[in-house]
């Protein structure tokens, strides 16, 4: 943790994404990481991105959480904890991963029945759906609290180029 936070430090950036894997599996780190750089500097903000299986026991002024939805076309939906819908604060963000049409529909299907205080997006999975179809869906479905999110660097990242 020391060393993460030293690097933090020096990098100088404020703005902190805790990602990879599952974070909150190392929660009691990631909490002494967001607590040591606090103290350093007050002006830090953090997001933690989690696949959605589990419930942070932790909340902190300065950090929102990113909460994946992963539907039924990933095979993973088994795994994604509901009880997020009720943790999620209007900082949070409660992001539905979908691949297919009826990913989109148990994303319709969840936000109707779990209600949340998160701000909803919806990404697609890069090759499985086109953004076009979530848009219909959206304007079809009169989802007017679910933004559209794209990954950006799928668009632009040149495969062939080394260093990337």
């Amino acid at each position: 943790v020391q060393e993460v936070t030293d690097k933090i430090e020096q990098l100088g950036n404020h703005r902190v994404t805790i990602t990879g894997g599952e974070p909150l599996l190392q929660e009691p780190e990631v909490i002494e990481l967001i607590d040591e750089l606090t103290k350093r500097n007050k002006q830090y903000d953090f997001n933690i991105e989690t696949n959605g299986t589990i419930v942070p026991s932790f909340h902190r002024d300065n950090v929102f959480f990113t909460y994946d939805y992963k539907g039924p076309s990933s095979l993973a939906e088994d795994s994604m904890n509901l009880d997020i819908m009720k943790a999620a604060t209007e900082r949070d963000l409660l992001k539905f991963v979908v691949g297919t049409p009826q990913d989109l529909d148990r994303m319709r299907r969840v936000l109707e029945t779990y209600p949340t205080k998160a701000q909803a997006y919806v990404s697609p999975i890069w090759g499985q759906i086109e953004a076009v179809t979530i848009v219909d869906y959206m304007k079809d479905h009169n989802l007017q609290n679910v933004r559209l999110q794209l990954q950006i660097h799928k668009f632009i990242w040149d495969p062939n180029e080394k260093g990337v």
